[in-house]
C-alpha cells in the first residue's frame, strides 16, 4: 500500500514537472536570449564561427517564427543545446 501511494505520489510530481516545463515565460526566454547572445559574441571571439549555424538558427527562430508559446518553447530549447555545445568546447570536447 505504501509502494503504491509513493508511486502515485511520484507520478503526480512528474506530471506537474512536465506541465511546468510545457509553460515558458516570454520575458524569461527573452532575458535568457540576451545573456546568451553575449555568451555566444564571447565566444565566437576566443574560438571563431564554430556554433555559427546554430547561432543563425537561434536568431532565425526568434526572428521568423511568429509569436506562439511553441515558438519560445522551441527558442528556449535552441538557447539551452547552444549553451551546452559552447560549454562542451570550452572543456576539450
Amino acid at each position: 500500500r505504501r509502494k503504491r501511494a509513493a508511486a502515485a505520489k511520484a507520478a503526480k510530481a512528474a506530471k506537474a514537472r512536465q506541465r511546468k516545463s510545457r509553460t515558458v515565460s516570454v520575458s524569461r526566454v527573452l532575458s535568457k536570449y540576451r545573456r546568451v547572445k553575449q555568451e555566444y559574441q564571447r565566444f565566437a571571439r576566443s574560438y571563431g564561427a564554430r556554433l555559427q549555424k546554430e547561432w543563425n538558427a537561434i536568431l532565425f527562430a526568434n526572428t521568423f517564427q511568429g509569436r506562439d508559446s511553441d515558438k519560445y518553447r522551441r527558442l528556449d530549447r535552441l538557447l539551452d543545446q547552444l549553451r551546452r555545445k559552447m560549454a562542451r568546447i570550452r572543456n576539450g570536447g
